[in-house]
């Protein structure tokens, strides 16, 4: 395997554990306490928006994966 793929790979790693700490301690320590402060709107935005950056984490997280593991780049 050479160098590059190798940090793909790392990259790939490092962005699937945010996600995993994005998912369950951000939603747990930070939105939680919020919603129960703020009005009925403005937490359904931010719920709406802390899910679309969970999602752009998980799947940035799979093309960084795929190209590392990639066999045309090796």
């Amino acid at each position: 395997m050479n160098k590059k793929n190798i940090y793909w790979i790392i990259a790939g790693l490092l962005n699937l554990l945010t996600f995993f700490a994005h998912l369950i301690g951000g939603q747990i320590e930070l939105v939680n306490p919020m919603i129960d402060s703020l009005s009925l709107e403005i937490s359904s935005q931010l719920v709406g928006a802390w899910n679309m950056v969970t999602i752009i984490l998980l799947f940035t997280s799979v093309i960084l994966l795929l190209a590392g593991f990639n066999k045309k780049y090796h």
